[in-house]
């Protein structure tokens, strides 16, 4: 199910307080929750793996700081994760097996900490457009144009490309071939018209 428009409202204020509030307090969270994390891959023994829970850290670091701190985070977690796993009497046939292991876990996360910021900032500009083409916009009644929200005016057309990034192109449907050119339409028959064959019209030209 979606989210409702209050809901999404208030996560989205919550998360731009977060995202708003002094680095240090920030990193200084995202290190608490890695403590509970490995307290309590420690007290699991280690027949229990909580790996993959260090990856929390290193998504809300990259998500509300940036994409250098969570490299410094998922630095951080491999090597805890490696004196967690040690100090829990991990037994291994090599000893640089769980070497291994530390650095596998470190490049998991840092490939999530470099694609999350990235996937942040594509959600935004999604929200962005969104907002825009789902609020009031004034249009002038004669022309058709659009005001933006600085106050300029721009054709529908440049108004899409510009908020959406999609290309306006533009053809003739078949209610106006009907209405304006019933010769073309009668002599292709009911629905054979194609962008080949269908007359060229200006979007400026008045058909009177």
């Amino acid at each position: 199910m979606f989210a409702s428009p209050g809901r999404l409202s208030f996560m989205t204020s919550t998360m731009n307080r977060i995202r708003t509030m002094h680095t240090l307090i920030k990193m200084t969270v995202a290190v608490l929750l890695m403590s509970l994390v490995a307290l309590l891959d420690y007290l699991s023994g280690s027949e229990l793996s909580f790996s993959i829970f260090y990856i929390f850290p290193v998504l809300a670091t990259s998500w509300f700081v940036g994409h250098r701190a969570a490299l410094t985070m998922a630095v951080l977690s491999s090597a805890v994760w490696l004196a967690v796993d040690t100090a829990a009497g991990a037994t291994y046939s090599h000893y640089l097996i769980p070497i291994w292991n530390a650095l596998v876990r470190l490049i998991f996360f840092v490939v999530v900490g470099v694609v999350v910021p990235h996937l942040r900032l594509e959600i935004q500009h999604s929200h962005l457009a969104l907002k825009r083409l789902t609020e009031l916009l004034p249009m002038c009644a004669w022309c058709r144009n659009i005001r933006d929200a600085e106050g300029a005016w721009s054709s529908l057309e440049e108004y899409i490309e510009t908020h959406t990034g999609s290309e306006v192109t533009h053809g003739i449907c078949p209610r106006c071939i009907d209405k304006h050119f019933p010769r073309q339409r009668g002599a292709a028959g009911a629905g054979d018209l194609n962008p080949h064959t269908q007359p060229s019209v200006s979007p400026l030209t008045t058909i009177t």
